[in-house]
């Protein structure tokens, strides 16, 4: 049984006492850490149980994700997993433990979505991660299902773009100067005036000082658990030595991205070395958020969506083994969408010359599952974005919130991180609508979709009007009228009135 976490309600712990009662044997527990109250030598513990579930003399084990790996017992017939997984490849992997021997095993996913609305919102890449905090905050820890559950656990990974800045500024506080291969310890107690206490103090203590890694400002560090303290030695934040970290950095994730944080940086630093500081790892953060946060988001999505689909299919087993393989099957869509993804940017020609090849839903089912993993590594391409809703459209049972979700990121993305115009983006929404038609659906929902998105103002829709069909185009006229109405009232000298 896979647990969630380790403490608490469907934590390790709980769920072992509960099946232990319910069967009537013994059930262990393994986890990363230890159960708080549980004192002893964790590792050993651990150790222990794996040999002997090796061994058979455990039938049933209650653990984390921390077990698995370099496990290869052959007679498992069933795991379970409580919650959601964190993502398709986590369920593949974990799932895969049973049936090794080639006999039936049977793989389950025990999953509650009480509030199936504000689950979307909270997955929705056009969700910021601020108010995703928020709504989960709200959230009582025994009024919460599965979702919110999971990302409670994300939100404390990401506590936000201006929390965690505000913990580097913290940390450099007490660094004083800048002198390469000088050396400062300072405690974690406090370090977050407040905001964090305990562990959590010590983690975003220890993010803020690994930014800090990342940018060369600090070259090294390690913790002191005695002194609950961290030691670090300090690098080099001269010359252009931050704008190269940070251009690495970006260029691990996408050429093009990397070449224009460093470019940012350059272009932007202050003259003063604490502000130039602070000016990279704003940088850094926010890049953060827009790649590794809205991947992790957009894991648990598919995920997400994969079982929904599963539970309201009469053949569920199926559906969700289907999904799971072509969301794991390389096919030729990847190779072309990292050609792509290699040039960088929307690459409306390129698109094109894929979206002519989608010829059934089998096509747009191995595309939807090749443009998935693509997001996965870069969840703000918006050429992969429009990929994904396109596919979706096309399949047989598409999820038209999911397309419309994804339309928009991929506007607003392509606007913000990667400068593409209004025409460029217009001539995209035209061609995915017309193909989107061709194959049999209601193009008109894309239009809404792209209507809909944040910063689709006159100039886009003016774009857009002019690259489609009359029977589509008809759909701009209710949001630009609305915009003269307003024109006119809010600037009754403008020229334009209510009744143009």
């Amino acid at each position: 049984m896979f647990c969630p976490h380790v403490n608490r309600q469907f934590g390790t712990l709980a769920v072992a006492q509960g099946l232990a009662e319910t069967l009537r044997m013994r059930v262990e527990t393994y986890s990363g850490s230890a159960p708080k109250g549980i004192s002893g030598d964790w590792e050993e513990h651990n150790m222990r149980v794996a040999r002997d579930f090796k061994r058979n003399r455990i039938s049933v084990l209650a653990c984390t994700n921390a077990f698995g790996m370099g496990i290869d017992k052959p007679n498992i017939r069933f795991t379970a997993h409580l919650g959601l997984p964190q993502t398709v490849e986590a369920f593949y992997q974990q799932a895969g433990r049973a049936g090794r021997d080639q006999h039936t095993a049977h793989c389950d996913i025990v999953l509650s979505v009480d509030h199936p609305r504000r689950a979307r919102q909270l997955l929705d890449p056009n969700t910021p991660i601020e108010t995703v905090i928020e709504l989960v905050d709200d959230v009582e820890w025994d009024e919460a299902d599965d979702v919110t559950r999971a990302l409670y656990f994300h939100t404390r990974a990401f506590a936000g773009l201006d929390e965690d800045l505000q913990m580097v500024k913290h940390v450099l506080g007490r660094l004083g100067s800048i002198v390469p291969d000088k050396a400062v310890a300072f405690s974690w107690v406090g370090l977050s005036h407040g905001k964090h206490e305990g562990d959590a103090e010590k983690q975003a203590s220890e993010k803020a000082v690994y930014h800090l890694v990342t940018l060369g400002v600090v070259r090294d560090y390690t913790l002191d658990w005695a002194k609950r303290e961290l030691q670090l030695v300090l690098g080099d934040q001269e010359g252009d030595s931050m704008a190269v970290a940070l251009g690495n950095y970006g260029r691990a994730y996408q050429v093009r991205r990397g070449d224009i944080l460093q470019q940012e940086f350059a272009r932007n630093a202050p003259a003063d070395p604490t502000l130039r500081i602070v000016h990279g790892a704003k940088l850094l953060i926010e890049f953060i958020y827009e790649t590794v946060e809205l991947a992790r988001r957009r894991g648990l999505s598919e995920m997400l969506q994969a079982a929904s689909q599963a539970v309201t299919a009469i053949n569920g087993s199926e559906v969700l083994k289907k999904r799971v393989l072509q969301y794991l099957t390389q096919t030729d869509w990847d190779v072309r969408l990292e050609e792509i993804g290699a040039k960088g940017g929307l690459g409306a020609d390129a698109l094109r010359l894929v979206l002519e090849e989608v010829v059934s839903s089998r096509h747009a089912e191995e595309l939807r599952g090749a443009a998935a993993r693509q997001l996965n590594s870069y969840p703000d391409q918006p050429a992969f974005l429009f990929l994904r809703a396109f596919a979706e459209a096309c399949v047989t049972d598409p999820d038209w919130e999911r397309v419309t979700e994804d339309v928009r990121a991929a506007l607003a993305f392509g606007r913000e991180k990667y400068g593409a115009s209004e025409q460029d983006l217009a001539t995209v929404v035209a061609d995915l609508t017309s193909f989107v038609e061709s194959r049999g659906r209601p193009g008109q929902r894309l239009v809404q979709s792209a209507i809909l998105a944040s910063g689709a103002g006159r100039p886009f829709q003016r774009e857009l009007c002019g690259r489609l069909p009359p029977h589509l185009a008809v759909e701009l006229v209710a949001p630009l009228m609305t915009r003269l109405r307003r024109t006119a009232i809010a600037h009754p000298h403008s020229g334009v009135t209510r009744h143009d």
